[in-house]
Formats: C-alpha cells, sequence, structure tokens
C-alpha cells in the first residue's frame, strides 16, 4: 500500500484506450482528472533538466511548457479568436467547455508546483516515449501502459486519420517498439491490455486499493465503466 497519494499517468500507443481508462480512473471521487493531454513530457527538456538537479531552471521551464500547454489547448479546441462575433461564442455551450477544460489543466499544474497532496490522473499516450522521465521527476507515480491488438490499432488510426508522418502500421510498431524499451529501464509499469479489461475490470480496479485509491469510491468506477464501455 503507497503512503502518498498516487499521481497517475495513463499511457499507451493512440488508440488503445487510454481516454477510456482516464475516465474509468477520474470517476473515483478522490481523484482529479486531467481533461485533456498536456504532453508535457514528450521532448524529453524535463528529463534533462531534472536531472542536472538544476531546481529553478526545472520549475521556470516546467511552468513555461504549462503556460504554453494551456493556451494551445484552448487554441485547439476553438478558442473565440476563430471568430468574428466573440461575445456569442463566449456564451455558447463549447466555450464553457472550452473554459472548463482550461481551467482544469491550470489547476493540474497548480497541483505539480505547488506539490499538492492530491491524486490526480493524466492521459498523454506518447508518454509512454518519456516513462524515464515521468518517473523521475514523480518517482512514486504510477504509470500505465495500455496494450491493444495491432490490427485493431491500425484499424482504428486509419478510421481516425491518426498517423502523423507514416502510415499506421509503421507508426505503431514504432511507438510500441519504443514504450518497450522504456519499459525495461523503468521496471514498474501496470500494463492493461484494453480487450482484456473490457471482459472484466475487476481485477485492475480492486488493484487499485493496493496503489493507494481508496476503496470506498471504486462502485463509481464500475459505474463509469459500464457508462462507456
Amino acid at each position: 500500500m503507497m503512503n502518498k497519494p498516487p499521481r497517475i499517468f495513463v499511457t499507451g500507443c493512440p488508440r488503445t484506450g487510454t481516454t477510456f481508462m482516464r475516465k474509468i480512473i477520474g470517476a473515483h471521487p478522490d481523484v482529479f482528472e486531467v481533461p485533456e493531454e498536456t504532453n508535457l513530457f514528450l521532448d524529453g527538456d524535463l528529463g534533462k533538466l531534472a536531472r542536472n538537479e538544476d531546481t529553478d531552471s526545472f520549475f521556470k521551464s516546467f511552468w513555461g511548457k504549462c503556460y504554453k500547454r494551456v493556451h494551445k489547448w484552448s487554441d485547439w479546441a476553438g478558442g473565440i479568436h476563430h471568430f468574428k462575433d466573440k461575445e456569442s461564442v463566449k456564451k455558447s455551450v463549447d466555450w464553457m467547455y472550452i473554459r472548463q477544460g482550461v481551467d482544469s489543466v491550470r489547476r493540474f499544474v497548480d497541483l505539480l508546483l505547488l506539490g499538492a497532496e492530491d491524486t490526480w490522473v493524466e492521459k498523454t499516450p506518447l508518454h509512454c516515449l518519456n516513462m524515464q522521465d515521468l518517473r523521475l521527476v514523480f518517482p512514486d507515480c504510477i504509470i500505465i501502459y495500455m496494450e491493444r491488438n495491432l490490427e485493431n490499432i491500425k484499424a482504428s488510426l486509419v478510421e481516425q486519420n491518426w498517423f502523423p508522418d507514416t502510415d499506421p502500421e509503421t507508426f505503431s510498431n514504432n511507438v510500441i517498439a519504443e514504450a518497450e524499451a522504456q519499459i525495461a529501464k523503468v521496471g514498474s509499469v501496470i500494463r492493461i491490455d484494453l480487450d482484456s479489461f473490457l471482459e472484466n475490470p475487476v481485477p485492475f480496479i480492486d488493484e487499485m486499493a493496493d496503489y493507494g485509491l481508496p476503496a470506498k469510491g471504486t462502485e463509481l468506477m464500475f459505474k463509469e465503466f459500464d457508462k462507456v464501455a
């Protein structure tokens, strides 16, 4: 049983159920769910700074990345600068969703920078390529690596048109190969096969209590599973 509230990163090749898993964990009443991918550890810069033990530079860079990410997320979600009638957009449901998302990401940033004793779950699939940095910056974090049948991954990538700069098979194989190399270096990673989880979520959800999530509250995780599965 972990003494500290767990910090949970959900990773994996895109289209392996990472969003699904984030929603399941985020349904627990003691968990703050980061609503959108942060991508904070994709370029490896934060890991390099942490390895150099340059605390001031690390937090300055970390805050800078967080600040940029908040604004980039807002733009990606359809920020008001795209529209001439900005006041109407501000009043729309979409704008409320954007603001809530940005505010949630900002809260996540605050939790990280202030070292608050909160449990949170963050999902950036390609953080699986930088698991060493996750472990270095957050030594006690829980890293979840989602897996799925390769043919299903490729089919989903094609359906979503999500395979940057290469074909879906090459992209998937490259991500999985690098993730396996990271897992070999990091060691303690929770591997979850999406199909197996869909067939029976009980072992994993029950297991989360061993990692610091109070057992009371897991019933809401099961309800979320029933809703989105």
